[in-house]
């Protein structure tokens, strides 16, 4: 299990979170991060994608998107939020299972979902455009994604952009599991 856990509290803005591992029956807990901006961890085939929120002083800071390995090594850059609003976040929301695909949201002006392609490092706009169409999941082989928001309600689209499918106008905040389904 990987998780956040605040490490001091206060008032002036900073969340000083860092990230730790502990194995679910219980056990030696691990830590991960020690830059006291770790959260929204989110564990794939390929490590543990997390927010990493820029300083709270940071003009130029930009919200992002790294990697790390459930040992705390290996740790990397996966995308960075064109955003430069230190604590509004560019989070992790789900991985393709075989791990080369990653889909995010980014809370800028509007909540945005975000593709992130980990074999060519390339991260995109879902839909390429500021709609507030933000993701909820992918599918297990990464081709598609779950998306809400904008005129469509809960749709799905492919990982690679394309025309979304809507499932229903009204819906929202879904989940998707692909653990022997899609």
């Amino acid at each position: 299990m990987v998780f956040a856990r605040q490490l001091r509290g206060g008032d002036d803005g900073e969340l000083d979170s860092d990230l730790f591992t502990v194995p679910a029956d219980g056990g030696t807990v691990t830590r991960l991060t020690r830059d006291h901006r770790s959260m929204r961890p989110e564990w794939g085939a390929r490590g543990i994608a997390y927010e990493r929120i820029a300083p709270l002083t940071s003009r130029t800071g930009h919200p992002a998107v790294n990697l790390v390995q459930p040992g705390g090594t290996g740790m990397r850059l996966l995308a960075r939020s064109p955003h430069s609003v230190p604590i509004e976040g560019f989070w992790p929301i789900a991985w393709s299972r075989d791990g080369t695909r990653l889909v995010l949201n980014d809370d800028g002006d509007s909540t945005e979902g975000w593709a992130v392609n980990l074999t060519t490092g390339r991260a995109r706009d879902l839909t390429g455009r500021r709609d507030d169409v933000s993701a909820d999941g992918i599918s297990a082989d990464g081709r598609t994604v779950l998306v809400e928001g904008g005129r469509g309600g809960l749709s799905t689209m492919p990982f690679a952009g394309g025309r979304q499918t809507s499932l229903g106008v009204h819906w929202f905040m879904a989940g998707w599991s692909w653990s022997g389904g899609p």
